[in-house]
Formats: structure tokens, sequence, C-alpha cells
């Protein structure tokens, strides 16, 4: 799972093309042999190691001040305009799309573990997940998400489903009908109400995570989320706070390789609700178009990837903090009001570390 959670690419749209064909070739995933999850013995999920990851980018970097008192008029006349460029966001710039978890190499281990060798016409539904040009009927990926919402609800193999429904709730039926809502929403549910299927482990509350990022980020989002994402709606801000808490890089346990995973999961799916909201249409008013007020929802995110942000140790999680905050910070609709807001708190100088 680990190798699943750290090659999460963003991309501007959320892929059809999501990955290797039913027997897994292609792509990497770190792990030995056909059948990485093995017959039950833990030491049989081994992840190969992986070079170092290089040390995070600030992209606030070179934010500019104000001119030095010292700086003569004349002086301010002459200086070129051209080092705008180089106190640009060119990270923040180039990652515009969502997060998305797409590695389709371990369907075929997954299904097998799920559904026994007998039942050839469940088995081969569940294959067509790691099928790039499979194309989609509604009735079909109802069926698929149906299935898999059965064996979370049961607690049977609850890992190995959530990782087969995180691309099911990236495809999309030929009639363009969103079919994810149901599934989607009763991991949320699960989550907010610590229902001991998913809250058990941490790896297993990672995969939730990695379902609901990828359907925030999905060309079109669950219709639940959309109604959610209203700042008075005191579930959505429940979620939200749920994430943070779980990004949270000061716990006990934040130097294990579970919690990290939890927290760059955690992450990822504050991202794309960042970009969500960053992103989604607003006021038709042309006073309001770079002046809205800041939701709830955008205050919480921003107020909480700032909190412990330098405590933050693991590369991954504080480069996709850092997104989410340059999502926020650079909106048009409400990025100068945002950074307001951090300048008041008193935060603008962490950034700017």
């Amino acid at each position: 799972i680990r190798p699943i959670l750290e090659q999460m690419q963003i991309t501007n749209t959320a892929p059809t093309n999501i990955g290797s064909g039913r027997n897994g070739v292609g792509g990497h995933l770190g792990m030995d042999g056909p059948n990485p999850f093995g017959s039950g013995n833990s030491s049989s999920l081994v992840p190969s190691a992986t070079p170092p990851a290089p040390a995070v980018a600030n992209p606030w970097a070179n934010i500019p001040s104000s001119l030095p008192s010292s700086l003569s008029k004349a002086e301010t006349a002459e200086a070129p305009t051209a080092p705008n460029t180089a106190k640009s966001t060119p990270l923040l710039d180039k990652q515009t799309g969502p997060l998305l978890s797409t590695d389709a190499k371990v369907v075929s281990a997954c299904v097998s573990r799920l559904v026994p060798d007998e039942n050839d016409k469940q088995r081969d539904v569940l294959f067509k997940l790691a099928e790039s040009n499979h194309t989609w009927e509604e009735e079909e990926l109802s069926a698929v998400h149906q299935q898999l919402m059965s064996f979370v609800e049961s607690g049977s193999g609850v890992s190995f489903a959530l990782m087969l429904l995180r691309l099911a709730v990236l495809q999309q039926p030929t009639s363009g009908n969103a079919v994810s809502d149901k599934s989607t929403g009763m991991v949320v549910e699960m989550l907010l109400e610590e229902k001991p299927q998913l809250v058990s482990s941490a790896t297993t509350k990672s995969m939730a995570w990695c379902v609901l990022s990828n359907a925030v980020g999905s060309k079109n989002p669950p219709n639940w989320f959309d109604g959610l994402s209203e700042s008075t709606n005191e579930k959505f801000l429940r979620l939200i706070d749920l994430a943070l808490n779980d990004g949270n890089p000061t716990s006990d346990a934040s130097s294990s390789q579970t919690d990290i995973s939890l927290r760059q999961s955690a992450v990822a799916f504050l991202y794309n609700v960042s970009h969500h909201l960053s992103h989604r249409e607003g006021s038709k008013a042309p006073q309001a178009e770079e002046n809205e007020e800041l939701s709830e929802a955008v205050m919480a995110i921003l107020i909480g990837c700032l909190e412990n942000l330098m405590e933050e140790k693991d590369v991954v999680s504080l480069t996709r903090r850092y997104m989410c905050l340059g999502q926020l910070l650079k909106a048009k609709r409400f990025g100068k009001n945002a950074i307001g807001l951090v300048r008041d708190l008193g935060l603008f100088d962490g950034v700017r570390e």
C-alpha cells in the first residue's frame, strides 16, 4: 500500500487510462512476487527500497518584500521588470491539477483476495478496473460500486476493496451519470462515525482517504461533494477537521511508516478540496471576483495546513501542505483575503521560511 500512496501523481484531469492490464504488467509497485499481498504473512508485504526523496523546494522562498527605505527613486525607476519572473512560484504554476492515485497493478491481487476463484463472472467485472480501454456502462459500473460497498460494510477485506474503489470512482459510464455518490458517501459516513471497518488501522484509513481524494479530484465529483462544499455544511467541516487531524505530524506515532502514509493520504484529500474550492465558479459580480469572503472551509484548511508546518519531516506530506496553501493563497477570487488573514494571524513568516 505504501508505494501506492507515495506515487500519487498530480494530473490536470482525472485519467481514464489508469494503468496496466489485469495481470498487472508494467508500472512499479515496489513489491516482490506475483502476489504482493502474500498468503496472510505480514512479512510478505515488503516494499522495495526507494532512493531518498530530494529536499523540498520551498515555493514561498521568493515572495517579494517591500523595497528597502534606502532605495532611491532613481534606483527604483531603473530597476528592471524582468526579475518578477524569478519571484514567481513555478512549482505551484506547474502543479495545477488534482492528486490522483491511479496505480492499477494491484487489481489482480486485490480481486484474488476478495472473490473466490469459482465466481468467474464477479471476478471478470472487477478485473476490468485495470483495463485502460474499457468502456463502462452505467449498470456495470454501478454493480462494481455495489459489490465493493458490500465488502467494506461487512468488514471483509476492507483494504483490498478500498484499493479497487479508489479506481472505480475515477471511471465514468458512457451515459455520463455519476455512480459514485452512494459508495463514496458511505466512506464519508464511516469515517465521521468512526466505524471500526475504516478506523481500526491507519492503513485502512489511508485507503479511505485515497478513495475520497480520487472522488473529489475526478472529472465528475460525486453530487454530495458539491453540496458539502458549502461552508455552512457541518459535515463537510467535520471531514476537513478529520483530515487535518490525520495529517498532524506531531502525533506520538508520527515517525512510523503507517502514520506517514496516513498523513500523505489525508493531505492529498485536503489538496484536492483546496483545488476545487479555488477553481469552482464564484460570484458573477465583477467587484466580487477578487474579493470574495473566505468560507469556513477555506479558513480551516489554510490555518490547519500552516499549523505545525515546520514540524513535518516527511517530504511528500510537506510538499502537499505547501500545495494546499498555494491553491488558496493564489486563488483568483479570494487569494488576497487569504493572504491578509495569514498576515493578520502572524503566520506569514512561517510560510516565508
